[in-house]
């Protein structure tokens, strides 16, 4: 070989070398653990035939140079069913594996690539999100080698400080199938709570009873103020486009920080089922839980918006420029280069050869290639997702069912499904196609308990609406004539009444209606009485009236010169008139959000009276901002120990010549919280009024309103009213009084309004304007104090008048940082067996985040977003380790011999 042959073949041995070594660094090197365990060959057995019990058998561990004593046990969920089993292995001894205390290895049975939760893992990291990490492990057992497995990061304390976290934050896990944040009956269960195990799980139970309660138009607000909004885009935008199926109703977890921002965020779980596991079914982005489990709320109001929509599929793009070839190539080929061995020897999995596991892998590589390019293409064509109306838990037939429209470039149908199983068979399935948004169903089916859903499908795809779990108990029920001529009895076991056109009850009959009675209205109807009526439910088994249809409304109950009682009932988009007529109302829950409050320049009430004698006492009225809430002229009226929301003039009498407005709880009126127009002889006491648009009191009268102003009972004032021991607190005026009107005020607190008192003329026929005898009123912290006309005044008793400027410390009022209030003279405090309890005698809740409890003026324990004292109720705060109340929590610092029971105080 010549000198020049020489060079050149060295060159290319060089080349050749430089090539290959270029290649490999492209491959990442996987390192596999090797552990040794060492157990009682029975207790192994046993473990394996009673392998759904979470029970630790004592094992000998082994990894490297490291041997300690630990527990081992079966874990996971479905997977427990399959032949070879994950494990979870806690070390006992003082050392630890790689600074683990916990061990958890996967065996990835159904994964016949084995690497979809790895690569998954890695996806979320990559655009950097927080989650476990994973690696893999070579298990042996007695010295037989048990099989390759994946190891998967505990989710713990340590998980968090690693990961920029808060280790003292809440930490809840969704275990079982159905933690979907639909109903607080879930919690005990179906979450399991990783951190603060020895405190309340409050944060989770509020979370759950926000996102059922919360108004559509405010969903988003909720969102940016409750949750890691960036975050959660992320989270919802991966899960899409790794095509996670098995999420949202388990196998994920939420944590909360509530010494900082308070604001959730949720950290993935268990992401083997992703990738292409979902090509047989396919996977379907808005389908958030199983075919046997409610919808996951916050993922499925999440779909529904429109502005979080846009947000996601904007993610899903920005994802497609990671996650690409460059990305996952390297990881299949480093298991392909490193893992081939232990993998194909693993006689405990399913992967039967090597192409077996590289058409896998090529499989996984097909579904990831131009993913965000197909599932934004995907999520445009399909149906978008839509809610469906619930129906009454009980209906006759015929009945409606209904939904909203689901948005899509192409035509859609709907299908709906009814069935008495929940997995809708085909064989025990009624199916109906339509195009509309309602279907009637007037088929002769069989009596008994069914479930329905409700598909919409266009061309390309299909979607379920939101909830797919709803259900009803279809029975005979009763259909109801125009006229009860006779004295008549609603019966349970008839329920339930169907009245379809307006009911008259005639004079002197008399109708009763049992407890768990279901009455359905048809829209606009109502039942008129002129008899008298006594609905009498109990604590235990409401009576329902409610539409007949969803999504629809009735007209009212209409009670004319009758006698009539009115106990323990659910009223839904349905008002109650009263005119000439006796009328107690106890126990009533009234909630509108369908039927029309505001007809031309008419605003209906939800409650009206009109003559008469009307007792109102512990309602629930819930408005939807139109309307008026009570409105009673000419009647005797008391209205006591009732809450107000969302309800316009929540409580307005007119031309009243005696009432009592009594401990009452009235928030967020988009006008006045009370109003007194042309009244006399009317005491308004230990009332709530916070945080309403216009007037926490208004008195006076009302010259624009005719039906007032030309009767000829019109007083043209109001006297005689007496206006004590209220708290008025956030609104944009305090107490109004005006044109001739007299007020007899005293120990009322008069805070953070924008004007504390106001006393004018309105009206110009008027020489006089408001007049107010104030007697230890504290009328401080407002931005405007006393505003008072040259027609009007206020006069001392006794007392003098606080205003901005002075400071009086008897009863104080300390606003919190959501437009609440805290008033600590209403918090009481008793110290027993290492424990203090902190009781609120108010009836309004009081969020004491970001506040101190001081003894002796030393800082003892600071409350965070957990700690809400609800009306009339109390937290424990002690040192004993398990207590499963879900208002104590755990604190081991506090000295409580010390404690001294006169210097507690809240700051």
């Amino acid at each position: 070989m010549s000198l020049k042959e020489i060079k050149i073949f060295l060159m290319f041995i060089l080349f050749f070398s430089c090539s290959t070594e270029k290649k490999n660094k492209l491959i990442p090197k996987i390192q596999t653990e090797e552990y040794h365990i060492y157990c009682n060959q029975q207790d192994l057995n046993k473990m394996f035939i009673d392998y759904r019990d979470n029970n630790y058998i004592s094992i000998n561990f082994k990894n490297k140079n490291k041997i300690g004593k630990a527990g081992m046990r079966i874990r996971g969920d479905s997977s427990r069913d399959l032949d070879k089993k994950s494990l979870k292995i806690k070390i006992l001894d003082s050392i630890s594996i790689n600074t683990k205390k916990v061990i958890n290895l996967n065996a990835e049975y159904s994964d016949l690539s084995f690497l979809r939760s790895h690569l998954s893992s890695n996806i979320f990291k990559k655009m950097n999100y927080p989650c476990f990490t994973t690696s893999f492990s070579k298990v042996y057992i007695n010295e037989d080698f048990h099989g390759l497995f994946l190891e998967v990061e505990n989710m713990d304390k340590d998980f968090l400080k690693k990961n920029g976290f808060n280790p003292n934050g809440d930490l809840y896990k969704a275990t079982k199938d159905g933690a979907c944040l639909y109903t607080l009956n879930e919690v005990p269960s179906k979450w399991e709570k990783k951190t603060n195990k020895k405190t309340s799980w409050i944060s989770l139970e509020n979370l759950i009873y926000d996102l059922s309660n919360i108004n559509d138009e405010d969903f988003f607000n909720y969102i940016k103020d409750n949750f890691n909004y960036p975050k959660l885009i992320d989270f919802l935008a991966i899960n899409a486009f790794i095509a996670n199926g098995s999420t949202y109703y388990h196998n994920y977890y939420l944590y909360r920080d509530f010494d900082n921002n308070g604001k959730w965020i949720l950290f993935p779980w268990d992401l083997d089922k992703t990738i292409s596991y979902y090509n047989w079914k396919p996977y379907i982005y808005s389908q958030t839980s199983s075919d046997w489990e409610s919808d996951n709320v916050l993922i499925e109001k999440c779909f529904l918006n429109e502005q979080i929509m846009i947000d996601v599929k904007k993610r899903i793009s920005f994802i497609g420029n990671i996650i690409d070839e460059s990305f996952y190539n390297p990881i299949f080929n480093s298991a392909i280069k490193y893992l081939k061995n232990e993998i194909l020897n693993d006689s405990t999995n399913q992967i039967s050869s090597e192409k077996e596991w590289i058409n896998t892998i090529e499989k996984e590589k097909k579904f990831l290639k131009n993913r965000s390019e197909k599932l934004i293409k995907y999520i445009s064509r399909s149906p978008y997702p839509f809610k469906v109306h619930k129906t009454s838990e009980e209906i006759s037939i015929p009945f409606k069912i209904s939904w909203d429209k689901s948005k899509s470039d192409s035509k859609v149908n709907y299908e709906l499904l009814i069935s008495n199983d929940f997995l809708f068979p085909d064989e025990n399935t009624y199916k109906y196609i339509t195009d509309n948004l309602y279907y009637v169903i007037e088929d002769k089916i069989p009596f008994e308990k069914y479930y329905w859903k409700v598909t919409a499908i266009n061309e390309f795809d299909e979607t379920e609406g939101f909830n797919t779990k709803n259900s009803f108990l279809l029975k005979k029920g009763t259909i109801l004539n125009n006229t009860i001529n006779s004295d008549f009895r609603f019966k349970k076991e008839n329920s339930p009444y169907i009245i379809n056109n307006n009911l008259k009850i005639k004079e002197n009959v008399t109708v009763f209606i049992e407890p768990g009675t279901t009455i359905l209205m048809g829209e606009n109807t109502e039942i008129i009485c002129h008899g008298n009526l006594f609905a009498l439910g109990n604590e235990n088994d409401r009576i329902n009236i409610l539409p007949l249809n969803p999504n629809s409304y009735f007209n009212s109950l209409y009670f004319l010169n009758s006698n009539s009682q009115l106990e323990y009932i659910n009223i839904q988009d349905g008002l109650i008139n009263s005119k000439y007529s006796n009328l107690n109302i106890n126990n009533i829950e009234i909630e509108i959000h369908n039927r029309p409050m505001e007809i031309g320049d008419k605003r209906p009430s939800i409650i009206w009276g009109w003559h008469g004698n009307i007792n109102i006492n512990n309602i629930l009225l819930k408005g939807n901002n139109k309307g008026e809430g009570i409105n009673i002229s000419y009647s005797n009226a008391r209205i006591e120990n009732s809450e107000f929301y969302n309800t316009p003039d929540a409580i307005e009498l007119i031309n009243v010549d005696q009432g009592f407005i009594i401990n009452n709880i009235v928030m967020n009126s988009p006008d006045d919280a009370i109003d007194l127009n042309d009244c006399s002889n009317i005491k308004i006491k230990s009332n709530f009024l916070i945080n309403n648009y216009d007037k926490g009191i208004s008195i006076g009268t009302d010259w624009a309103n005719e039906f007032i102003s030309k009767n000829p009972q019109f007083n043209g004032k109001s006297i005689d009213i007496e206006v004590s021991n209220n708290y008025i607190l956030g609104n944009n005026i305090g107490i109004a009084v005006k044109d001739s009107s007299i007020v007899n005020s005293k120990n009322n607190i008069i805070s953070f309004n924008k004007t504390g008192v106001k006393l004018y003329k309105k009206h110009e026929d008027y020489k006089l304007g408001g007049t107010l005898y104030s007697e230890l009123d504290q009328i401080k912290d407002n931005s405007n104090g006393i505003y008072k006309d040259e027609f009007s005044k206020i006069i001392e008793s006794n007392k003098k008048i606080l205003s901005n400027k002075n400071k009086l410390d008897s009863i104080q009022v300390i606003p919190n940082k959501n437009s609440s209030f805290i008033i600590p003279n209403l918090i009481k405090y008793t110290i027993s067996q290492n424990k203090i309890s902190i009781h609120n005698e108010s009836n309004v809740d009081f969020n004491l985040d970001g506040f101190k409890l001081l003894n002796d003026e030393e800082i003892i324990f600071i409350f965070n977003k957990n700690h809400t004292i609800q009306a009339n109720q109390n937290i424990i705060i002690g040192r004993e380790e398990v207590n499963e109340k879900r208002n104590y929590f755990y604190n081991s610092i506090i000295n409580y011999n010390n404690l001294n029971l006169s210097k507690l105080k809240i700051k």
